[in-house]
């Protein structure tokens, strides 16, 4: 079997050195000091859950990357404003603050709770679903792929920690 080649180097840009903004079409727009411009990009988080705004992927709308931005800290105040809101829509994962209830049926685990979003009701398919990360952090997946956010589970109430715990 042959190894693949990697012989392009990761571009590293320096957010004192680009700008984004937005074109007549809406889309987002790249552009580099150096004059360079990439019309309708991307940006995607290469480490989602531990480094969310470390380490941006910076690609074309053809999935080519361009570079890898390393931080949001230097990007101009309108630059860092519409990279936090696209990164927002990409991977909108509301924090459940307050859990009403947690129950299952026939091996469906019924959600009611309380987001930084609003009130919630959803469903998840199995304990697969409901994943434990460092700090007794929880990622939950419904049925529908929504993902939902507890920061730490431990920090809710006593009877609540105990229903969570039957299922993780």
């Amino acid at each position: 079997m042959t190894q693949p080649e990697f012989t392009r180097e990761v571009r590293k840009l320096d957010p004192r050195r680009v700008t984004f903004r937005r074109n007549k079409r809406g889309q987002l727009v790249l552009i580099l000091r150096d004059g360079e411009v990439y019309e309708d990009v991307q940006v995607r988080r290469t480490f989602p859950l531990s480094a969310p705004n470390r380490w941006l992927s910076v690609c074309t709308a053809e999935e080519e990357e361009i570079g890898l931005l390393p931080t949001l800290d230097g990007l101009d105040k309108q630059s860092r404003r519409l990279l936090q809101g696209e990164l927002e829509k990409r991977y909108f994962l509301p924090q459940i603050t307050v859990v009403h209830s947690v129950r299952s049926v026939r091996g469906v685990i019924h959600w009611e709770v309380e987001t930084d979003r609003g009130p919630r009701t959803f469903e998840v398919r199995g304990r697969d679903n409901i994943r434990e990360l460092p700090g007794q952090r929880l990622l939950i997946r419904d049925i529908d792929g929504n993902r939902y956010e507890i920061r730490d589970y431990r920090a809710l109430d006593p009877r609540t920690v105990e229903e969570i715990e039957r299922f993780i």
